[in-house]
């Protein structure tokens, strides 16, 4: 996906998934967002995701990532 620089999945708690993901610009993100909601159609997966995603976006102000060693 063009301007992808990441991805995070969690579970903060009771089954509720929290996602990030980052993007050079919000044109790449809006392009993703297509990508995955026609996906999503196609494969059939609405009864997988039963409450619509939350979607908020916004400029990163300030992050700090280790080197990633043996992953």
């Amino acid at each position: 996906m063009p301007g992808f620089n990441g991805y995070f999945l969690f579970e903060p708690a009771n089954g509720v998934l929290t996602s990030i993901s980052l993007f050079e610009t919000s044109s790449d993100l809006d392009e993703s967002n297509r990508v995955s909601a026609k996906i999503v159609q196609e494969e059939n997966l609405q009864q997988a995701l039963p409450n619509p995603p939350k979607i908020t976006s916004g400029k990163l102000m300030a992050h700090k990532m280790p080197e990633f060693v043996g992953v």
